[in-house]
């Protein structure tokens, strides 16, 4: 009998290491990667020339979709939005702004990337300068 209880507890104790494993593998945290080819911090963008907001994202596993935002923080104006809901393990984007500002402005670019359906996000932003006429 006190074999057959050791074997029953060895048992159920291996079907919770399995149990647990499985779990942990199927709820792991989808991560994403925001990498930015173009513009770096702190960039200075002349007046009427093109802002270039280029690069890629990718993902540990799919992904949900993302956003894009370009704000002038000065004036707090959206000068730029777009957003793209498509599955994917990886997105690239390029996307340009002519700069038009009267006055010397930080625009900050915002890639705002939705992991999964439970609403888990991840965000990367850049600073850069635009310089008026």
């Amino acid at each position: 009998m006190k074999k057959n209880n050791s074997f029953m507890l060895v048992l159920a104790t291996f079907l919770l290491f399995i149990s647990v494993s499985c779990n942990k593998d199927a709820h792991e945290q989808v991560t994403a990667t925001i990498s930015f080819i173009e513009p770096t911090q702190g960039d200075t963008v002349a007046f009427n020339q093109e802002l270039h907001a280029e690069g890629t994202i990718t993902g540990s596993s799919e992904l949900h979709g993302y956003s894009m935002s370009m704000t002038n923080l000065t004036s707090n104006e959206e000068v730029l939005s777009l957003s793209s809901y498509n599955h994917a393990t990886a997105y690239a984007f390029h996307e340009h702004w002519v700069n038009n500002v009267v006055d010397t402005a930080v625009i900050r670019i915002k890639v705002h990337v939705v992991l999964d359906h439970e609403g888990n996000t991840t965000t990367k932003t850049i600073d850069v300068v635009a310089l008026p006429n």
